[in-house]
């Protein structure tokens, strides 16, 4: 079944949860850069629904400011790495918890989301364990900029041209799956870096 569920008894931290009949763990999935739950290209509901045919539990969810999670104020709206991020996500997972007593509990994210994962690790006693998928940083700190390294925009770049002339890809851009900015971004770096 799935449901949505505000982490936090409140209305800041908005999931939805991917629940089997019979749960023996539990997964949360955190956002992956500004792509709200449903994870990039759906993959989080995808992931989600073949997890609960193993019987994990997975709750997809949005940071504040991120996706249907409000922001905690309004200067951080679709800020990845907000100042109140990591203690969101603390507190996600122990609501996650409650709501699943005595079940391993996992953190997971890709990008920003493996990031939140590998803080939330480091909480004592929270975490059976924390799959990081490709994080851009290990330490944040308000104010960094953090560049697409040379070989992610190279890559990004062909498969730009692979994809350009396909259906899906427009489909995809013009119903808000990729954010033009992003493609503009690694285009324009990629033109420098051949100039």
């Amino acid at each position: 079944s799935e449901r949505v569920l505000w982490l936090d008894g409140g209305r800041g931290v908005f999931a939805v949860a991917t629940t089997p009949a019979t749960v023996r763990q539990v997964l949360v999935l955190f956002n992956s850069g500004g792509v709200h739950h449903i994870g990039p290209n759906r993959y989080y509901v995808e992931l989600a629904r073949a997890l609960a045919a193993e019987g994990v539990a997975t709750l997809r969810v949005d940071l504040p400011g991120i996706g249907d999670s409000p922001p905690a104020n309004a200067a951080e709206d679709n800020v990845v790495y907000a100042a109140g991020a990591v203690p969101a996500c603390i507190a996600a997972l122990r609501s996650v918890a409650r709501e699943f007593p005595g079940l391993p509990l996992h953190a997971a994210g890709i990008c920003s989301g493996a990031y939140h994962s590998l803080k939330c690790a480091l909480e004592p006693g929270l975490l059976a364990s924390a799959i990081v998928i490709n994080p851009l940083t290990y330490f944040w700190k308000q104010g960094m900029v953090i560049e697409m390294p040379d070989f992610r925009v190279t890559a990004e770049a062909a498969r730009y041209q692979r994809t350009m002339f396909t259906l899906s890809a427009w489909r995809k851009l013009f119903s808000g799956g990729v954010d033009p900015r992003n493609v503009l971004r690694v285009v324009a770096r990629r033109a420098a870096a051949r100039l």
